[in-house]
């Protein structure tokens, strides 16, 4: 009995070591994803800020082989909505693109619909005015602010 016992022990610290693994490896696939827009973010914080607005938006839906193959861990499918955007400096037009993740498509869409069309604040580097970011506390419409979160 004191052998099962103990190999049911290694046994569990062995899933344990196996699915802290897999937390971990998610973990860095997540946040290799979103880190260099969050740097970027935190370094924009003393860049100008100038009007533009958001002249285009779409959805790609992502499927994956895992939600065919493993049923117990389907998930609802995976949406990027993005957003193109333009602002102007010094007589100069500039363009980018902002793209956030979301499970469910017509949330993703719903997000498109939201800011198409509408006027945001764009932080851009003063000396590259080309590279910009949309950091949403720059953005003055609360009811768009919340619906983003």
């Amino acid at each position: 009995m004191r052998e099962y016992l103990n190999a049911w022990e290694e046994r569990a610290l062995i899933d344990l070591l196996v699915l802290l693994s897999f937390l971990v490896a998610f973990g860095i696939i997540f946040f290799r994803q979103r880190l260099p827009e969050w740097l970027r973010s935190v370094r924009a914080e003393g860049w100008r800020l100038t009007q533009g607005s958001v002249e285009t938006g779409d959805v790609t839906v992502m499927r994956t082989a895992v939600d065919r193959n493993l049923r117990f861990l389907r998930r609802p499918e995976l949406a990027r909505a993005s957003l193109g955007y333009s602002y102007q400096f010094d007589g100069a037009f500039y363009s980018s693109h902002y793209s956030k993740a979301f499970v469910d498509e017509q949330k993703a869409w719903d997000f498109v619909h939201a800011w198409k069309g509408q006027s945001i604040m764009v932080r851009y580097h003063p000396a590259k005015p080309d590279v910009s970011v949309l950091r949403w506390k720059d953005q003055l419409s609360s009811s768009q602010l919340a619906f983003h979160r």
